[in-house]
């Protein structure tokens, strides 16, 4: 019985060290409370545990999810896309490619956790929307 308890507490003392020494970027992931009046957020999930984000950014009727990515240039990203309207598809945040080196995965982009089901450049966002952007294969798994 007591080697038991001694195994019992060893294994709880190292999870709760494991807990503790999780980084930072893992509280990030924890909901945030929404964007001020005005404005929108744009969240980049660069895969394990490295999040990046934008805010706050000015929002204005009609502004889309490509819009607000524009807005997000001067606080440092980068990003490229191809084709026009309906068609405008991203192709990299970063050094971060499509189907690059980094295997079989791609941008797909989340509104207030709603899957982006068509492209980014004509999604209106409303005020206070969260924009996620995350890098993984199919529709973010």
């Amino acid at each position: 019985l007591r080697t038991r308890g001694a195994v019992l507490g060893a294994f709880l003392a190292t999870l709760l060290a494991a807990m503790l020494s999780l980084p930072p970027c893992f509280a990030q992931s924890v909901p945030q409370a929404p964007p001020a009046a005005g404005s929108v957020r744009l969240v980049v999930d660069f895969g394990a545990g490295r999040l990046r984000t934008f805010e706050p950014l000015p929002w204005r009727a009609g502004d889309t999810v490509l819009s607000a990515m524009n807005a997000a240039r001067p606080q440092g990203l980068v990003f490229a896309s191809t084709g026009e309207g309906a068609f405008t598809m991203l192709t990299a945040i970063a050094d971060y490619m499509n189907e690059d080196r980094k295997g079989p995965k791609n941008w797909h982009y989340w509104v207030n956790g709603r899957y982006g089901d068509r492209s980014f450049a004509v999604w209106e966002l409303q005020d206070r929307d969260t924009v996620t952007w995350r890098f993984s294969t199919g529709e973010g798994r």
